[in-house]
């Protein structure tokens, strides 16, 4: 019994988690888009609870804004130009509107009194560089930078790949 509700609980995290294979040989007629649309609005409206324990999982809401904190917060690297389309095409727990963090914005989940230097209610992150939107005002081939080794600001040129976290408004 205790594997089955265990089974139960894990499930619709798993569909939320985009984990369902989809096949183009299924005969139901559905596009994946369709399909995965299909899945989530079932796991939305019977587990309503397991989604909103998983978005806790992967964002961090701090001061009106809600952070990107899952994985691929301490493993996609990019340009920042590649860094910026990045956000732009992310999709996290029913979010679509996600952008790259302006420089205050970044530096206002410092804390150095940690290693990495941020916010205890982060998980996801590298003690490395991590993009802003932010570019210098006299040179726009350099964009500032946090390094959460020890959250101090820096710059980069926009060429070099360093680390990404998203952010949007709203809570």
């Amino acid at each position: 019994m205790m594997i089955l509700k265990l089974f139960l609980f894990l499930l619709p995290l798993a569909l939320v988690a985009g984990e369902v294979v989809w096949s183009s040989d299924t005969k139901s007629g559905l596009s994946k888009e369709e399909h995965d649309k299909a899945i989530k609005e079932y796991v939305d409206e019977n587990y309503p609870n397991e989604v909103k324990a998983w978005n806790k999982l992967n964002t961090v809401s701090l001061n009106g804004l809600m952070w990107q904190d899952n994985e691929d917060a301490k493993r996609v690297l990019r340009d920042w130009e590649g860094a910026k389309r990045y956000c732009e095409d992310l999709e996290l727990v029913g979010y679509s509107d996600w952008r790259l963090p302006y420089i205050k914005e970044l530096l206002s989940i410092v804390d150095k009194t940690r290693n990495p230097a941020i916010k205890k209610e982060f998980r996801n992150t590298i003690s490395s560089y991590y993009w802003s939107s932010t570019t210098l005002a006299s040179n726009t081939s350099l964009a500032w930078i946090v390094l959460f080794l020890d959250g101090f600001q820096s710059y980069g040129n926009r060429t070099f790949s360093t680390y990404v976290r998203c952010v949007r408004a709203g809570q």
